[in-house]
């Protein structure tokens, strides 16, 4: 199960990143000159998808993290960590 929504959620995004860049270099051109991209529209596709991962690597770090448990006896208790 988990492999298949994870081949879903690749393939999905892996279209619509390659359609934003599509999109992003058709607006860049100006003379829409059939077949060509301007250079310009290069360097806002990858400008766009810095921000995109920019904002990933900030979204994961507010997800909020796992708490360590230790074993101590056969006994699971929480990892108290000292506050000095």
């Amino acid at each position: 199960m988990a492999g298949g929504v994870n081949t879903i959620a690749r393939t999905v995004g892996g279209a619509m990143g390659a359609q934003i860049a599509v999109a992003v270099l058709d607006a860049a051109d100006p003379a829409k000159a059939p077949g060509f991209p301007a250079e310009s529209g290069y360097t806002s596709a990858f400008a766009v998808f810095a921000l995109v991962a920019c904002g990933a690597l900030g979204a994961s770090w507010a997800i909020p993290g796992k708490r360590h448990r230790v074993s101590s006896g056969g006994h699971q208790g929480r990892l108290r960590i000292p506050t000095d």
